[in-house]
């Protein structure tokens, strides 16, 4: 059928954990359906010359959630070697992507999932069998129990090897990392493409980037508005084809993005840390020049004394302006969550 239209410790996981960056959340639905209400279900693959992938994936899906009323949309990035075609004759839902981007064809995905399909639970997952659609059920199992909101995996806790690069697996921790001390997100594996969302949260998660960053900010929207948030380990495996990634591109506006969302979650801890860090620099400077003063009744360094004060100035600046706008953020979320 076609249709038109981003707390684990770091390492291995032991079992789930859940995290939330609010003391309180905001229940978006009004009923918790379990297994004997047949429940909606949507699984949504972006794809872009998926085929190899497809042609496993989707039987793989049908069958392991065959006790759902499961519904699989394909939003195809104008595939050249029949992804769409094959994905509509093998029983999906077909978006023929007009734009461009992997948040892009998630976002059109998770509309047609809320709005046409009505779906209870929606899923995201990459089309190229890198993910098993056993640890799919599970995760939906979870949502279901209303004990979260979001369940994300953790692709380190079960990684064939060579199914990600060294420099990959360096930069998924690093991102991970930051991701953690910026936005307050404590996931292992941030990147994760493996997910499974109350569909009711999809107004909230489909006005954001259209590229890999979509990937960041979907967990904190999510979290922002009172979501429960948990990690689990699933097995990740080599894809099948041609990798469409560009670490160092999407690498670099991933991290932009999350210097983004620091500004509007965490506005203290950014610009406070750096008026913070800057009024120290800004002593330790100045500190030679007292010396100097103490000792000899005169500074031989001059510039050193402008250079120090204007960091502490500066720092003070920074911190004034983080703790205003922390405030204004406080303002903001009670106002979303009065919205919601």
């Amino acid at each position: 059928m076609e249709a038109s239209l981003q707390p684990s410790d770091e390492g291995r996981s032991s079992g789930p954990e859940t995290t939330s960056m609010n003391h309180r959340r905001i229940d978006l639905m009004t009923t918790q359906p379990g297994k004997s209400s047949k429940m909606a279900v949507a699984v949504v693959v972006p794809t872009l010359n998926e085929r190899g992938g497809v042609t496993d994936l989707i039987p793989q899906i049908k069958r392991v959630l065959n006790e759902y009323t499961t519904e699989i949309v394909v939003v195809d990035g104008n595939s050249s070697d029949g992804t769409a075609n094959l994905a509509k004759d093998l029983g999906a839902h077909v978006i023929k992507q007009d734009g461009s981007g992997y948040g892009d064809a998630l976002q059109l995905g998770f509309k047609f999932a809320h709005s046409a399909l009505k779906a209870d639970i929606t899923v995201m997952i990459d089309g190229d069998m890198t993910y098993d659609p056993k640890d799919i059920a599970n995760m939906i199992d979870i949502v279901a129990s209303g004990k979260v909101d979001l369940v994300v995996g953790n692709r380190f806790a079960d990684m064939e090897d060579g199914a990600m690069s060294l420099t990959s697996k360096w930069g998924n921790r690093l991102l991970s990392w930051f991701a953690k001390h910026a936005i307050g997100i404590r996931l292992t594996d941030s990147q994760c493409g493996l997910r499974v969302f109350r569909t009711q949260f999809t107004p909230t998660i489909t006005r954001a980037s259209a590229g890999m960053a979509y990937a960041t900010e979907m967990i904190a929207e999510i979290t922002q508005v009172g979501g429960r948030l948990m990690e689990l380990p699933i097995s990740y495996s080599r894809r099948v084809g041609k990798s469409k990634l560009r670490p160092v591109r999407d690498g670099l506006q991933i991290l932009s993005t999350m210097l983004r969302l620091a500004r509007d979650y965490r506005p203290l801890f950014l610009f406070g840390g750096a008026g913070v860090t800057l009024v120290m620099s800004g002593v330790v400077v100045g500190l030679n020049s007292f010396y100097e003063w103490l000792k000899f009744g005169y500074i031989t360094h001059p510039p050193f004394v402008v250079l120090s004060s204007l960091m502490i100035v500066s720092g003070v600046q920074l911190l004034s302006f983080g703790l205003i706008a922390d405030m204004i953020k406080s303002l903001r979320r009670d106002f979303r969550r009065n919205i919601n």
